[in-house]
C-alpha cells in the first residue's frame, strides 16, 4: 500500500495518492466480497477481470484456443519466469559454465531444446549476475535461441540480420559459425545498434558489421550484394513475452496488430531481394497472432513464386519438432517455459 501510494503521489500528486490508498484499503477490508463477472454467463469477461488481461485479447484467445487453454495461458502469463542464458561457446562450454555458476551459488539447469541454453531458477537481479561482464553468456530466451538453429548459418557465409537490435540472435549467429564469415546487422534504432556493438565486444564476436537503416525500404549501402542467409526477426506486438513484459498487454491494441503486420510484410518483401538463389530466409516474431505470423508469410509466398516454405525444418534437432505445426515452428501456447515465438524458414529457388 505504501509503495503504491508513493508511486501515485509521484505521478498524480496527493490527490492521486489518496485515491489509490482508499482503493487498496477497501480491497484489504472487503476484497473477498467483490463480485466478479459470472463465469458461466460471461466467461471472457470473467477471465479478463480475474487474470487482469484486456477483454479484447481474452475474446480472441477464447475463440481461437478455447476456454481451457486460455485459462492456462493467462495463469502462465501471470507467473514470474525463470531466467534463461545462452552459453557463449566462443569462450566456454555449457558444462563448464554450469560448474562455475554453481560455484557462485546459482542453480542452473541445461535447457532441453536449446543446446547452449541454461535455465536459472530464482536468479539474483541482473546487475548481480556473476560472469556476465566477462562475456561467458548472454541473457536470451530458449525459444529465441532456436531461431538461429533454424537459420543454420555455416562458416564463411555472408549473412544479413535485417532487424538486429539488441543483438542476441546476431551474436548467436557469429558464435555458431565460430567468427568465420560476415554478418551485416541492420537496425533503424541507433540505440539498439549500440547494444549490438556492446554485446559483440563483450562476447568476442568479431565478424559483425552494424549499419543504421530501415529494412522496410531499399538499402542503398548494400548495393547489389547477395547473402547466403537472411534473418528477419521483425518488430511485432510481442504478445509471446507477456510473462517478462506484463505491462505490454495494456500498451498494445488490435490496431497495433494491423499496423505492424503491414510493416512486417514490407520488411520481408524488401529484404528478400538480397537473398541469393538457394539461400535461406528466416522470418520470426515473438507474438501469437495470425495477422503477424502465418498471414504475412502466406501473402509473401503468394506474391513471390520463387520462394518455398521449408516445412521439414531439417536443421532442427529431432526432439524440437514437437513445436512444428503446419510447417511453422510455434512455441505458443505450449511453451515449455519458453516465450511464444513463431518461425518460418523460406528457401529461394531462383
Amino acid at each position: 500500500m505504501n509503495e503504491s501510494s508513493e508511486l501515485a503521489k509521484k505521478f498524480r500528486g496527493r490527490g492521486g495518492a489518496g485515491f489509490v490508498n482508499a482503493i487498496l484499503r477497501f480491497l484489504l477490508r472487503q476484497g473477498k466480497e467483490i463480485a466478479y463477472p459470472d463465469f458461466n454467463r460471461e466467461p471472457a469477461l470473467h477471465l479478463s477481470v480475474v487474470h487482469s488481461h484486456p477483454y479484447w485479447l481474452i475474446q480472441r484467445w477464447v475463440t481461437e484456443m478455447g476456454i481451457e487453454k486460455t485459462i492456462k495461458l493467462c495463469t502462465d502469463n501471470n507467473r514470474i519466469p525463470a531466467l534463461t542464458l545462452r552459453t557463449n561457446t566462443l569462450k566456454i562450454n555449457r558444462e563448464e559454465l554450469l560448474r562455475r555458476l554453481k560455484e557462485k551459488g546459482l542453480n542452473g539447469l541445461p535447457c532441453v531444446f536449446a543446446e547452449d541454453g541454461i535455465r536459472l531458477e530464482d536468479p539474483p537481479p541482473t546487475s548481480e549476475l556473476p560472469l556476465l561482464r566477462e562475456g561467458f553468456y548472454i541473457i536470451q530466451d530458449e525459444a529465441s535461441q532456436l531461431v538461429t538453429s533454424i537459420l543454420d548459418p555455416k562458416p564463411e557465409e555472408k549473412i544479413l540480420d535485417a532487424c538486429a537490435g539488441p543483438g542476441g540472435k546476431t551474436t548467436h549467429m557469429a558464435q555458431r559459425i565460430k567468427n568465420e564469415g560476415e554478418i551485416v546487422a541492420i537496425d533503424l534504432s541507433r540505440e539498439k545498434l549500440a547494444r549490438v556493438n556492446e554485446a559483440s565486444h563483450r562476447l568476442g564476436t568479431r565478424i559483425v558489421r552494424t549499419r543504421n537503416g530501415d529494412s522496410s525500404t531499399p538499402l542503398p549501402f548494400l548495393g547489389e550484394a547477395k547473402f547466403d542467409r537472411i534473418l528477419a526477426d521483425v518488430p511485432c506486438t510481442g504478445f509471446g513475452t507477456l510473462r517478462k513484459n506484463p505491462d505490454l498487454k495494456w500498451k498494445r491494441d488490435e490496431g497495433d496488430i494491423r499496423r505492424l503486420s503491414r510493416l512486417q510484410f514490407s520488411i520481408l518483401e524488401n529484404i528478400s531481394r538480397y537473398l541469393r538463389p538457394d539461400g535461406v530466409l528466416v522470418y520470426s516474431t515473438c507474438t501469437v497472432f495470425r495477422e503477424e505470423n502465418e498471414e504475412v508469410v502466406e501473402r509473401f509466398l503468394e506474391k513471390h513464386s520463387g520462394f518455398d516454405l521449408d516445412r521439414v525444418f531439417a536443421p532442427l534437432p529431432g526432439h524440437c519438432r514437437v513445436f512444428i505445426k503446419d510447417g511453422y515452428l510455434k512455441t505458443f501456447p505450449d511453451s515449455e517455459e519458453m516465450d511464444g515465438f513463431f518461425v518460418a524458414r523460406l528457401i529461394r529457388r531462383v
